[in-house]
């Protein structure tokens, strides 16, 4: 019995005694291209002009795809838009969009899509956000006059003036 453990552990001490191979390098990360502040910094939406587009009380939802197919069409895919929605959901908002342009610039169109829908865009390093629009409210302190309070008059005629009238005498 002596004799078959020495043998398995002679057998053994060549495979622990190895250097573990390396560990293979780490994945390459796919090649994404500038973000879309720079995207827009290079053709700006001022620039890009949309030949023709007819939207007829369409949702929010399709209004931003068709915009941003024509985006992509017209910069030949230099620009890729992308949409983040907050504090609202884009499927359900209920406004709708009615436009019939030819030769607006994408600026211009996305400005009018925004009014008509009441949401408001802001530029981020990787998307556009939307959000809806929100009101603001000025409040102002109007510093109250001087002004004395009224004097009571405890006399007999005001309490006669509020005798029943549908009392019996």
């Amino acid at each position: 019995m002596k004799i078959i453990a020495a043998i398995l552990l002679s057998l053994s001490v060549p495979v622990f005694a190895q250097t573990p191979a390396p560990a293979p390098p780490p994945a390459a990360k796919p090649e994404t291209g500038p973000n879309l502040k720079a995207q827009l910094a290079k053709t700006p939406l001022a620039s890009v002009i949309i030949p023709e587009i007819v939207f007829d009380k369409a949702t929010v939802e399709d209004a931003l795809a068709a915009l941003t197919n024509l985006v992509e069409t017209q910069t030949k895919g230099s620009v890729k838009l992308q949409w983040i929605d907050k504090a609202f959901d884009r499927k359900k908002w209920t406004p709708t969009v009615t436009i019939t342009a030819k030769g607006f610039s994408a600026g211009k169109l996305m400005s009018e899509i925004l009014e008509q829908t009441g949401l408001e865009a802001r530029l981020d390093e990787h998307a556009i956000v939307l959000s809806p629009k929100t009101r603001i409210v000025e409040r102002r302190v109007i510093p109250a006059e001087k002004t004395e309070a009224p004097k009571l008059n405890s006399g007999s005629v005001d309490r006669d003036q509020f005798k029943d009238p549908l009392k019996r005498k």
